[in-house]
């Protein structure tokens, strides 16, 4: 999985960038919200959340959102480290590429797969149970010029 959040990566570095701005209940284990944190204290780096402060706004607490470490940034070390070790553990691959087209099998042979997807890379055929894509924001974007919690 050596692309996996390769792009990510070489941003954090380039930009020198230590802690992510989101908090560490934001990540890529849809099924356990307190993944991250778990991971940063099973491997003693609970060091490298950054407490925001934001367990103190009233607004979150009304809302039963006033868990303190979930409001924590993460390193991004310690970020990349948790992915690198969930994908480990993921029944499927991470495969980068631009799609050339999707198509409904009419057979879905011994697989059981009803998509075959073409690539323009080098596995130009994959057959799949599923597809998910990430086509990334839409519109025009919306930038907050102040925040107001």
């Amino acid at each position: 999985h050596e692309s996996w959040l390769q792009g990510w990566k070489t941003n954090f570095d380039t930009l020198g960038i230590e802690f992510l701005r989101s908090p560490a209940l934001a990540h890529p284990d849809l099924f356990n919200e307190c993944a991250l944190l778990a991971y940063a204290v099973a491997n003693g780096r609970t060091d490298e959340l950054l407490d925001t402060g934001c367990t103190d706004c009233k607004k979150l607490i009304a809302m039963g959102q006033s868990q303190r470490s979930f409001w924590k940034l993460p390193s991004t070390s310690l970020f990349v480290d948790f992915c690198e070790d969930l994908v480990k553990t993921l029944p499927h691959d991470y495969i980068q590429g631009k799609i050339t087209s999707v198509v409904k099998n009419s057979i879905s042979g011994k697989s059981g797969a009803p998509f075959r997807v073409e690539l323009d890379s080098g596995r130009r055929f994959l057959s799949s149970k599923a597809v998910i894509l990430a086509t990334g924001p839409t519109g025009c974007p919306i930038v907050l010029l102040t925040l107001n919690l």
